[in-house]
């Protein structure tokens, strides 16, 4: 059970989730060993990874030096040419599906660390006196958040 309430910000509300202090301590080292598992199997690019080894402008300029050093990448002699995209999701978070979640995830870990994840963001929310099971979307606030959205994403 995860209790939950409301930030008011005048214009919206944000939710704002109560986590047990032990059940944090679990997930920020679960969240440590699947950075250290997808480091080590090559799961994601360097420049989505966490690192204090080399600050964003030096990633920036090493990824940019990559795109330069490609073969003609700028060669545009038949109509060809290069595109950089840039999207933005719109409450992507919330409209995660948590079946095909625990169904991606269990190529990549454990069928128990894949359970555990999806079991964590399918929990009973209580605000006051009412609950509510979350079956649709992550819960924010969970330290794994961000492997699981860099691999969902």
């Amino acid at each position: 059970e995860v209790g939950i309430e409301f930030m008011d910000m005048y214009s919206h509300l944000t939710p704002v989730y109560k986590i047990d202090p032990l059940e944090k301590i679990t997930d920020a080292y679960l969240d440590q060993y699947l950075w250290y598992e997808a480091d080590k199997r090559h799961l994601f690019p360097n420049w989505v990874k966490p690192a204090d080894s080399e600050p964003p402008p030096l990633l920036t300029y090493k990824w940019c030096q990559g795109i330069n050093n490609l073969e003609d990448v700028w060669k545009t002699d038949e109509g060809e040419c290069l595109v950089m995209v840039q999207s933005q999701f719109e409450k992507a978070f919330e409209k995660v599906d948590l079946t095909l979640l625990n169904r991606l995830l269990r190529l990549i870990v454990d069928h128990n660390i894949a359970d555990y994840i999806v079991a964590k963001n399918n929990v009973s929310l209580s605000f006051k006196d009412m609950m509510h099971t979350n079956g649709y979307g992550m819960i924010r606030g969970l330290k794994f958040s961000s492997f699981v959205w860099q691999y969902y994403g």
